[in-house]
């Protein structure tokens, strides 16, 4: 008798799983999505750091020669190429196309279809690394930035005079009066 209470859980845990194997495998099936889109859309930064790196050394944006420039400047960590990278995970090719001020990097998503609900963009605007984002127009690296004169104002610009290095000094604080009691 003690054996069959001690098997009884495992029955009703065993039941359960046989019951609900579909409820189950559609719930692993959303999680494995769900990884699959993060891990993607991780891969698609990864993408937009190596294009804006190339448009701030070599002043281009590799519109033209997008799945080139994907084999051959992006590999795993340990440097080894194992998969084909100008692809996404679902084997779509990704898409660059510009945006305001820089680029889009675009992946058509699990349905392999582009224009869908389920498409991956990646937007990087380049004018934070100081240029207009536009190919041709020269990034201003930090170097360069420090080389620029000062802007002057004109005469009919006011004059902005910079603030203090320290601050003032803080007044004294009041003078201490010890509290007296009244006898009412």
């Amino acid at each position: 008798m003690s054996a069959l209470l001690k098997l009884l859980p495992l029955l009703a845990i065993g039941y359960f799983g046989y019951a609900n194997a579909d409820v189950l495998k559609r719930n692993f099936d959303v999680i494995s999505n769900v990884q699959t889109e993060a891990t993607s859309s991780i891969e698609m930064q990864q993408i937009a750091d190596a294009v804006a790196q190339e448009y701030i050394t070599e002043n281009t944006i590799p519109l033209n020669n997008f799945p080139e420039f994907l084999e051959q400047n992006m590999r795993e960590a340990d440097g080894k190429k194992k998969r084909d990278f100008s692809k996404d995970l679902w084997g779509t090719q990704f898409r660059i196309a510009r945006a305001p001020g820089g680029f889009q990097i675009e992946s058509a998503g699990p349905d392999k279809k582009w224009a869908t609900s389920d498409d991956i963009n990646v937007v990087r605007n380049l004018k934070q690394y100081g240029g207009t984002g536009e190919p041709g127009a020269s990034p201003v690296t930090p170097s360069q930035k420090q080389a620029q004169p000062e802007s002057h104002p004109t005469s009919s610009e006011p004059a902005i005079t910079p603030e203090p290095a320290t601050p003032p000094p803080a007044p004294p604080p009041p003078e201490h009066k010890p509290y007296q009691w009244k006898r009412s």
